[in-house]
Order: structure tokens, then C-alpha cells, then sequence
């Protein structure tokens, strides 16, 4: 997820300065175009856990009294990390109830 590439590129860039410098990257590794071509289907779990763990240090509007742009980013990986743990809390009630099922049918069997 281009949250956890940027965390660990902050140990690089102890500044705001360079790190704004960063994020205003164009091109193939420009921030907007890694956004863009995130596909959140193929976010695993562990990492969403890794993104929300990161940004449960801080909220919307302390990143937004330091920038309106971080601000934005900020949201959409807080949106886009619960979308992926979301997705999988279904996955794994729909294996549950399945499997549930699945144990109801044998023991009518017998």
C-alpha cells in the first residue's frame, strides 16, 4: 500500500520539506498516479492491519492543520484500509456461516 512505501521512505526523510518534495512527485512514482492505480482487492489484510496500526497515531485534523494535501491522503488510506478489513470480516463470516451449513447437512445425513 503507498501508505507503508511513504513510512518507510520517512526514516530517509526526516524533513517536511523532503517529504512534501515526495509526495509532489510526477510521473510513474508520482503519489496521485500510485493512488490511482491502487487496487484495493489486491491490499492484503496484513497490511491493512500495518496501515491502521500507522495512522491510529494520529487524526484528521492534526494532519490537516499541517497539510490540507497530507489531509486528503490521509483519508483515503484510513477509508481504504477499513474497505480492505471490512472485506475480509465478510470473508471470513461468509466462510463461517458456509461451514456452519456445511456440519448442518452431514449431521442430517446420519
Amino acid at each position: 500500500m503507498v501508505t507503508l512505501r511513504f513510512k518507510r521512505c520517512h526514516f530517509k526523510c526526516k524533513d517536511w520539506e523532503k517529504m512534501q518534495a515526495l509526495i509532489g512527485k510526477t510521473g510513474k512514482e508520482g503519489l496521485k498516479r500510485r493512488v490511482m492505480e491502487t487496487d484495493p482487492n489486491k491490499i492484503r489484510p496484513e497490511t491493512a492491519t500495518e496501515v491502521k496500526g500507522i495512522l491510529s497515531a494520529f487524526d484528521l485534523e492534526q494532519v490537516r492543520d499541517v497539510s490540507a494535501g497530507a489531509a486528503i491522503f490521509f483519508a483515503w488510506s484510513s477509508a481504504t484500509e477499513e474497505d480492505v478489513l471490512q472485506r475480509e470480516r465478510q470473508g471470513q463470516e461468509e466462510s463461517r456461516q458456509l461451514s456452519e451449513k456445511e456440519d448442518i447437512k452431514k449431521l442430517r445425513q446420519k
